[in-house]
């Protein structure tokens, strides 16, 4: 198999299971590889986060990649921070105000603009500090899996050692991805591979 991007390149495929518009997760989730985490390089995504804090709770809520290249969403000292890690160079947004104590749903909303990107910190789904340009958006990470709770490995950011576990609560992490496809080339796909289960 001679491969080489195709095999790390979500599939155009319907059923395909790296081809979602959203997944969920629920805490606790272990440790997701990379050749299985939803394809994240070099395009638009947001995630938001329902979680329960204590005043001075910190640490990881989503990270993905290692400290070569990746993207972490964390608490620190009562900040919202997303670091983009390009390749050592670290571009964070971080929140304005301190969060306050209590459920919250927390996120970033990252936009693919033209072969730039631009990234910004979201409280109740509405942006809560000042957003970042990131000059280069990465296809595929060096390395590293997807963690949700904790940054396993080598941290993805300077700021933190891992794993900095969360210390309050998640209750679910959602990451949604714009559709890039026309929904009749979907569905398409979708009749295509209900015909081929029929055959079997």
């Amino acid at each position: 198999d001679d491969r080489r991007a195709e095999l790390w390149r979500p599939s155009t495929s319907w059923g395909d299971p790296r081809n979602k518009e959203r997944y969920v997760y629920r805490p606790p989730v272990e440790e997701i590889r990379m050749s299985t985490a939803p394809g994240l390089g070099n395009r638009t995504f947001k995630v938001t986060a329902d979680i329960e804090r204590a005043a001075a709770d910190q640490g990881c809520i989503l990270t993905f990649g290692d400290g070569r290249s990746g993207f972490a969403l964390y608490v620190l000292k009562d900040r919202l921070v997303f670091d983009y890690n390009l390749f050592g160079q670290h571009l964070k947004s971080v929140s304005s105000q301190p969060l306050p104590a209590g459920k919250l749903n927390v996120g970033v909303l990252l936009e693919r603009v033209g072969r730039v990107g631009r990234a910004v910190v979201l409280l109740g789904d509405k942006p809560c500090g000042p957003s970042i340009d990131i000059p280069f958006l990465v296809r595929r990470f060096s390395g590293g899996n997807l963690n949700i709770g904790r940054d396993e490995g080598i941290a993805v950011s300077d700021d933190y050692k891992a794993p900095f576990e969360f210390q309050g609560r998640i209750h679910e992490v959602v990451i949604d991805l714009p559709v890039q496809r026309r929904p009749d080339a979907k569905q398409a796909d979708k009749a295509e591979v209900e015909v081929d289960l029929a055959r079997q």
